[in-house]
């Protein structure tokens, strides 16, 4: 069914009208729900037939109560998974079943480990990670131990590592009993940056996010994505880092941590200020944790949703989806872009030396126009001769590299130098080093604001061409009208049915029992 009007196109998938309880009179198919919620897509392929013929009520309610799962004999011990890529690249992954486990749903940690940019897999085995801190924890605590992997071609933030956690998280879940609402990520170094990566791009799958001793715009570095710390307003984010890391240390990341509370985000981070980059600060850690692995759940129906991109391919948090960009458009009045320097250590010198033919000192050949620059702060010209610093004679560029390389942002600095025969002295005030952006921002992205209550709800957008709403029975009524405003405009006020069909094709692709998607409305706006 297709609604115009001259702002708006809305498409819908369109079943039958039905209520949120399950229609009186239908056998159970126990069989087909069985084979859809445990089997492979090929083997459910007879019951995705019987099963989309059933009413959509029925349906919603048969797959989001299920708990039938197999015995296993993996109970207390590794189960192997893998994901085939590229040139018959096997990435493997294990799925440590807690001897606890009985077929009643439990929390899963998902540990992402360090160096992803590995030329090969580590050699692990399951004696190996049976020894680690990590999955211990999660054994004395009743939880799923899942360990991905990951090297140079499927890093944590690359499209290959992201399809493989997807990959080995549902293949998790179609064979044991994982609690939906209690998936988290967690890692360190490297796979603390993937934590964050996930939280920034694609969190849907997970309750909260846990990254120790890691770089928040590490994807955007490494990986080339556009990330935009607003995105983690949606979910809560718990990091950590060390005073004295040689890699991630607390000063340097601050300035980002500090951006995105400023942002809004829901993050909580906690310094260790004698801490070097290594596992020994976090079992100060581990009982926060746990606490909150066990008392924080996932909402996959927030009734306020901020999300922003510049690539569709991570355009979805949990009902709302970001399907095309208008980025010619100005940005909204409301939108705000939150980007932060990180100091690289290196002192802008703002001059090229060249050639001092009366070989008194250091010629300044070009001076750059930078204002943050030594060069600057003193008053350099060219064809100035700079003659000494600090009261050090130069005899070559080495010489001022060495003397600037002593000193701090903020400590004096003179030169004396010969400009047009005459002899001065300059003074200043040393710069701080240089920064560079945290977070690559070189196309515009559009973002988005969406609140519902009830089943009215209530858009802004900032150069978004078309997005979508993913509906549930759990946040509206389908036996009321569904009414949506756009930008102040009201576009939308009809009936919409939940779809056999979409209900399925949703399971398969997400195994999510909790957030099951009944119906969607796509909406394009010119």
């Amino acid at each position: 069914m297709e609604w115009k009007n001259n702002r708006i196109r809305i498409v819908l998938l369109v079943g039958w009208v039905m209520t949120v309880l399950p229609v009186v009179g239908f056998a159970v198919p126990k069989d087909d729900i069985k084979a859809l919620c445990t089997g492979s897509r090929n083997s459910a392929k007879s019951a995705v037939e019987q099963l989309v013929t059933q009413p959509a009520e029925s349906l919603f309610y048969w797959i989001s109560t299920f708990s039938e799962y197999p015995k296993t004999d993996t109970i207390g011990k590794f189960a192997h998974f893998s994901r085939t890529f590229g040139e018959n690249v096997r990435a493997p992954a294990f799925l440590y079943v807690p001897k606890c486990y009985d077929g009643s749903p439990l929390p899963m940690i998902v540990y992402l480990h360090g160096g992803n940019s590995k030329r090969a897999f580590d050699p692990y085995t399951d004696e190996i990670l049976s020894k680690e801190p990590m999955m211990k924890l999660c054994e004395q605590n009743g939880w799923f131990y899942l360990f991905p992997e990951a090297r140079f071609d499927c890093a944590w933030w690359s499209p290959n590592g992201m399809e493989n956690v997807r990959t080995f998280i549902r293949e998790a879940k179609r064979r044991y009993n994982i609690d939906d609402d209690r998936i988290a990520v967690t890692g360190f170094s490297d796979g603390a940056s993937g934590a964050y990566f996930y939280a920034l791009a694609m969190p849907n799958d997970f309750a909260q996010f846990f990254p120790w001793s890691g770089h928040m715009a590490a994807a955007s570095l490494f990986g080339d994505w556009q990330l935009y710390v607003p995105n983690l307003r949606n979910r809560q984010v718990f990091a950590t880092n060390g005073g004295k890391d040689r890699l991630y240390p607390t000063a340097k990341m601050l300035p980002m941590i500090q951006l995105a509370k400023r942002a809004g985000a829901n993050l909580t981070h906690v310094s260790f200020d004698t801490a070097d980059h290594n596992y020994g600060y976090l079992k100060l850690v581990y009982p926060g944790f746990i606490k909150r692995i066990e008392n924080n759940r996932r909402d996959p129906f927030p009734k306020k949703i901020y999300w922003e991109t510049s690539d569709p391919r991570i355009g979805s948090c949990d009902w709302i989806a970001i399907i095309k960009l208008s980025t010619q458009q100005k940005a909204a009045l409301w939108y705000q872009d939150y980007n932060c320097g990180i100091p690289t250590g290196q002192i802008a010198y703002g001059f090229t030396p060249g050639q001092d033919e009366s070989g008194t000192g250091l010629k300044v050949a070009v001076v750059d126009p930078k204002k943050e620059t030594i060069a600057a702060r003193l008053g350099f010209e060219p064809e100035d001769i700079i003659v000494a610093v600090d009261g050090q004679t130069l005899h070559s560029p080495n010489d001022f590299v060495q003397i600037c390389g002593s000193k701090k942002s903020g400590d004096p600095i003179t030169a004396s130098i010969v400009r047009g025969g005459a002899s001065q002295t300059l003074s200043a005030k040393f710069p701080a080093p240089e920064s560079t952006p945290a977070f690559s921002h070189k196309s515009r992205s559009g973002a988005i604001v969406a609140e519902y209550d009830r089943n009215r709800f209530t858009i802004k957008t900032s150069r978004i061409k078309q997005f979508s709403i993913l509906l549930s029975p759990k946040m509206i009524r389908f036996d009321q009208p569904v009414t949506v405003v756009v930008n102040d405009t009201p576009v939308f006020n009809q009936m919409i049915a939940m779809d056999s069909k979409f209900i399925v094709e949703q399971f398969l692709a997400n195994r999510d029992r909790k957030a099951l998607w009944t119906a969607k409305i796509e909406i394009e706006v010119p």
